[in-house]
C-alpha cells in the first residue's frame, strides 16, 4: 500500500525539483466515509446554503449602497461584511448579486450525538483544490471500486461547462507561490478532462491576460496592486468572471453570527427573512453552534478574570 501512495504522489509532480523537504505530508489511517442518507442530509443542506449565500449577497448589495446608508441593523452587516477586507474589494462586494461562490469550503463537524454541524463556511479561499484531487487518485489506486462523490476538479469543469468556457485562469499572488506545486497537480487534472487551466503568476503575468476569461478567483496582491486596475473594471463590465466572486465576507466568521442571530435582533431577522426562505435559513441554523459577534467594549467588572 505504501508503495502505491508512493508512486501516486511521484506520478503528481508534488515532489519534482526537490519540493518533497517543502510539500510532505501525513495520510490518516482513518478514512470518515459518508452513508447514502448522510449524503442526501448534505445535499439538502448544500441547497440551503445556497440560498443563503445568494440571500446574503443581495443584504451586500443594499448595504454597501451609498445612496442608502442605512443606520441600525444594516450599519451592523455592513460592518461585519467590510471586516479585514482590503479597500479594493468593498466596492464589489455589493455587485453582482448573483454571483456567489461556486466553489464553497465547508468545514464540518460531528457532534456527540453524531450529527454534523458547521465550525466554518469558507466562500474565498481556493487552496485545497490540489490536495483534494491527490487524496482522489490515491483512493482510485487503492480502491477503484468504491461509490464516491465526483471531486472539485470534475465539479468544476461542469461549472465552465455551464459558463461556456473551456479554459479557466488559475491567478495567484506571490505570497501564494507555497501553493504551486498544488495548482498543478489541478491542472493535469482539468487537462484530464478536455479543460483547459493557466496557471498565472502575478510576477510575471502580463497585464492583458487579466483583462478577459473566467478566474478561479481574485487573489490578495501585494505587490502588483496595478493589476487591480485591469481586472476590475473588466468584472464590472462581464470580460472577467470568477467561481469564487471577489467577496471576501462569504468566508468570514461573523456571517455564521449573522445567520443565527443568537441575540435575537428583531431588525435583523427580519433582513434575513426579507431574502432568504424561512426553511432555508432554520435549517442552516441548525448546524451552526451558537456564534456570537464580540464588541470591543471592555467587559463589565463581574465578567473579569478572576471574579
Amino acid at each position: 500500500m505504501f508503495s502505491t501512495v508512493h508512486e501516486v504522489v511521484l506520478q503528481s509532480g508534488l515532489w519534482t525539483n526537490s519540493r518533497r523537504s517543502s510539500h510532505s505530508f501525513l495520510l490518516s489511517p482513518s478514512v470518515y466515509s459518508i452513508s447514502t442518507e448522510g449524503k442526501r442530509e448534505l445535499d439538502v443542506l448544500g441547497a440551503a446554503l445556497a440560498t443563503c449565500l445568494l440571500g446574503l449577497s443581495n443584504i451586500a448589495v443594499i448595504a454597501y449602497d451609498p445612496h442608502l446608508n442605512y443606520k441600525g441593523a444594516w450599519n451592523m452587516v455592513r460592518r461585519v461584511f467590510s471586516t479585514g477586507v482590503p479597500g479594493v474589494y468593498k466596492t464589489l462586494q455589493g455587485m453582482n448579486v448573483r454571483d456567489i461562490p461556486r466553489l464553497l469550503k465547508v468545514d464540518l463537524m460531528v457532534d456527540q450525538d453524531g450529527k454534523f454541524k458547521i465550525a466554518e463556511i469558507d466562500g474565498h479561499n481556493k487552496h485545497g483544490v490540489g490536495y483534494s484531487t491527490l487524496a482522489r487518485r490515491v483512493r482510485e489506486a487503492l480502491r477503484p471500486e468504491a461509490k464516491v462523490l465526483p471531486g472539485v476538479v470534475s465539479s468544476l469543469s461542469q461549472e465552465m461547462s455551464r459558463l461556456g468556457h473551456e479554459e479557466l485562469k488559475l491567478f495567484y499572488a506571490d505570497q501564494e507561490r507555497f501553493y504551486v506545486p498544488e495548482f498543478e497537480i489541478v491542472r493535469s487534472e482539468f487537462e484530464k478532462l478536455g479543460f483547459g487551466c493557466q496557471i498565472i503568476d502575478e510576477m510575471k503575468t502580463d497585464i492583458a491576460n487579466l483583462r478577459s476569461g473566467l478566474f478561479l478567483d481574485l487573489p490578495f496582491l501585494n505587490h502588483r496592486t496595478e493589476m487591480y486596475n485591469a481586472m476590475v473594471p473588466a468584472y464590472k463590465d462581464g470580460a472577467v468572471k470568477f467561481v469564487i466572486p471577489p467577496k471576501p465576507f462569504f468566508g468570514a466568521k461573523g456571517v455564521l453570527a449573522i445567520l443565527r442571530n443568537d441575540g435575537h435582533d428583531e431588525q435583523l431577522e427580519a433582513i434575513l427573512r426579507a431574502f432568504i426562505d424561512k426553511g432555508s435559513l432554520e435549517l442552516v441554523r441548525s448546524y451552526i453552534p451558537e456564534t456570537w459577534l464580540r464588541a470591543r467594549e471592555p467587559l463589565p467588572a463581574e465578567f473579569e478574570l478572576g471574579r
